[in-house]
């Protein structure tokens, strides 16, 4: 992998780093240092395996590696630490500062010994088993620390149950084992159905109530403390200051479960905790094994890099960080750090984060890692970051405990909360070839960010918005609406997406007390949200989605060379709502050149929800796949309070896709077969490029 390093070198000169090299180039020298969970940290470290006397071998720990990598850093030596199988339980963070930095010509390497993977792990083990009752069994918290409070808890790796009711089903992991509320009952309570709970619990205020939110049972998730329960009046009482909220409280939508109860512990991977009697019990799904075992995730942060440079990571497994805590990995004002074929599993907030806060993080690459199973995002961006790479990472069920958070996530404000400023966000962030999918909501959040403009290009995105509704495949912000006093934010720089495909944006709702999915409304492929203006969109393929693509306002954006598939409504226009006082217009918009298939008995290729002559300031040359007896267009007067259906001869008459072509059907499909579209005469004729799904993804290089 070193001669990435000199890729990114010549790609992106610096004469800072090239300073540093030439006052800092090594001779030459690179030593190997080992890293084994049966070393010694009284070794030297230089031998990958115990000498036949035992009294020399690997190291022990990362910690002494990492000083000892200091060590012949100032003797002018770089160091490559090679970490041998097996896993490592971290009761403290690694820390990595200027003193463990490379130079440009030799990184320092902390990468898995061939063929092995080495496994960190941010919990502690739980050994002291005894019997409860039947197959339960129970241990003291304290054998972990006398401030243990379990969110979490892995067996044999895998993250287990806290015990609920109703049951989890695994038969239908999403969909399956979930209690819908009666609605409201006073503020922060809900009313229950008289079959959730057989007997009163002996410990109420133990639970937890975890549920998702909004109107329509699908806008996110959260887990609410139980203060107590009127078993006789069937209420629930929580500390929910939002609970009677209409977008955000307690309604007949909202599906729950109740967690954190012994008395419904009552099958084999199931968990729960007594805070007051500090025990947990857990009926394993198998014999417990002590070399294994269980495993309570204690440490939120594994590694963390604050001002460090030039070190790569590559091969590592990262794993039981817990819920609700910092990022597992976390970059902080560094500079030229890679994290390549790594894998982030069972973490419990955010995997891998990159903020710049008081400084700025540039010239990262994230290649090649598999996220999955995160208990929030993936990848974060957050504050100062300029001049990454996120690239060829599979990303897949992720945010199973926020269901707010995307894949790739950059934040709604800057490092610091409804901080809006030029140096708070990110710019020349290149997000590629990544492949993301079975996610409950966004697949790539672009945040709010007014200032900086990334590119994100040739990803393949399927099967988001699984959870919830109001979800997008990719999503940008230019502000958020409720935030007020941002006026004076300047015009959108616009963001680049391009050549990406992405397909089955579905959504998950709950209607008549039950779910319901794909959601017909609203779910988008592309979602340019909340003042988003001024992006470039280009030769993506958008298939299967709710939506294929909105404006929801904004100015100056340009859709050209997609192609839209199979969704119910190929582009929707949604004008600013009275109180968004800080969105731009919509208006000045640009639709030309794209393809619209609409496969849907009632598909449109457009809607409106406001409609004004200053929506475009262009749209033709586009190529339709229309059925004569449907419309073309849904739209809503302004000012008026119903939408009225236009045909496509009444569309054209107003002026719209003049130069446009319709035809009934082509051969093939264009969402799978690049050539198709390229060699049909209609698109040719209309200039429409040529659009190759199978230049989306992974590549095969970086394939597991």
């Amino acid at each position: 992998m070193r001669h990435l390093w000199l890729v990114i070198a010549a790609l992106v000169p610096s004469p800072c780093i090239a300073a540093e090299a030439a006052s800092n180039q090594p001779d030459g020298n690179i030593i190997t240092v080992y890293v084994a969970t049966i070393g010694n940290d009284a070794w030297s470290g230089r031998l990958g395996a115990p000498d036949s006397s035992g009294k020399d071998g690997p190291f022990a720990t990362f910690g002494r590696a990492r000083d000892e990598a200091r060590s012949l850093r100032e003797r002018g030596l770089s160091a490559e630490i090679l970490v041998r199988g097996g896993k490592y339980f971290f009761s403290e963070t690694l820390q990595f500062d200027s003193r463990d930095s490379g130079v440009t010509a030799a990184p320092v390497i902390w990468k898995a010994y061939p063929g092995e993977q080495p496994v960190v792990s941010g919990g502690a083990r739980l050994t002291r088993w005894r019997p409860f009752r039947d197959a339960i069994l129970e241990a003291d918290l304290d054998e972990i620390g006398s401030g243990a409070n379990p969110k979490d808890l892995f067996f044999n790796g895998v993250r287990q149950v806290r015990a609920r009711v109703p049951n989890f089903d695994p038969a239908n992991p999403l969909y399956g084992g979930w209690a819908y509320m009666k609605g409201p009952f006073g503020p922060g309570a809900f009313s229950y159905s008289a079959e959730l709970i057989a007997r009163p619990f002996s410990q109420p205020a133990q639970a937890f109530v975890r549920h998702f939110v909004g109107p329509n049972g699908g806008w996110g998730s959260q887990v609410l403390p139980v203060t107590s329960i009127d078993f006789g009046g069937r209420v629930i009482h929580t500390a929910y200051t939002d609970g009677e909220h209409p977008l955000l409280g307690f309604n007949g939508n909202c599906r729950y479960v109740i967690e954190n109860v012994i008395e419904v512990l009552d099958q084999p991977g199931e968990w729960c905790v007594d805070l007051e009697k500090r025990k947990v019990y857990f009926w394993p799904p198998s014999p417990i094994e002590q070399d294994v075992g269980v495993v309570i995730p204690a440490l939120s942060t594994l590694l963390q890099f604050s001002g460090a440079s030039w070190i790569s990571v590559e091969g590592i497994a990262f794993t039981e960080t817990p819920p609700g805590g910092g990022d597992a990995v976390r970059c902080e004002n560094s500079s030229h750090i890679q994290f390549l074929g790594n894998r982030f599993t069972g973490i419990g907030s955010r995997a891998l984060a990159v903020v710049g806060e008081g400084g700025t993080s540039s010239d990262l690459l994230v290649q090649g890692n598999e996220f999955e199973y995160t208990g929030g995002c993936a990848i974060y961006i957050g504050g100062r970051v300029r001049e990454n790479r996120i690239m060829d990472n599979d990303v897949h069920h992720c945010a199973v405990f926020d269901k707010y958070a995307a894949g790739i996530e950059f934040p709604f404000y800057g490092a610091t909360a409804y901080e809006v400023s030029a140096d708070s966000y990110s710019d020349g962030v290149l997000v590629a070839h990544n492949w993301l999918h079975e996610l409950p909501r966004d697949g790539i959040q672009l945040g709010a960010n007014p200032y900086g403009r990334n590119i994100v290009e040739y990803n393949r995105i399927e099967r988001t918005a699984l959870e919830t509704i109001d979800g997008g495949a990719i999503r940008s912000h230019r502000v958020v609406s409720h935030i007020q006093g941002v006026a004076n934010l300047p015009p959108m720089k616009g963001h680049i997406i391009r050549h990406n495909v992405i397909s089955d944006t579905l959504g998950c709702g709950v209607s008549g007390g039950a779910i319901v999915t794909p959601y017909p409304w609203p779910t988008f492929g592309i979602y340019l949200d909340e003042g988003t203006s001024n992006c470039a969109v280009f030769g993506n393929v958008v298939r299967n989605s709710g939506v294929g693509a909105i404006i929801n306002p904004g100015e100056k954006n340009v859709f050209e060379n997609n192609v839209f598939v199979s969704n119910a409504i190929a582009m929707y226009f949604q004008a600013a709502s009275p109180f968004d006082s800080v969105m731009p217009p919509l208006g000045e918009n640009r639709f030309v050149r794209n393809v619209v298939r609409m496969d849907r008995p009632d598909a449109l290729a457009y809607k409106f929800s406001h409609w004004s002559n200053a929506v475009f300031s262009e749209i033709d040359a586009n190529l339709y796949s229309y059925r004569p007896a449907t419309h073309i267009a849904e739209i809503k007067q302004l000012g008026g309070a119903e939408f009225v259906k236009m045909p496509l001869n009444l569309w054209k008459e107003s002026g719209f896709d003049a130069n446009s072509s319709i035809i009934d059907r082509w051969n093939g499909d264009p969402s799978k077969n690049g050539d198709t579209l390229g060699e049909s005469p209609a698109a040719q004729a209309l200039r429409i490029a040529a659009v190759d799904p199978s230049s989306a993804g992974i590549r095969a290089e970086w394939m597991r």
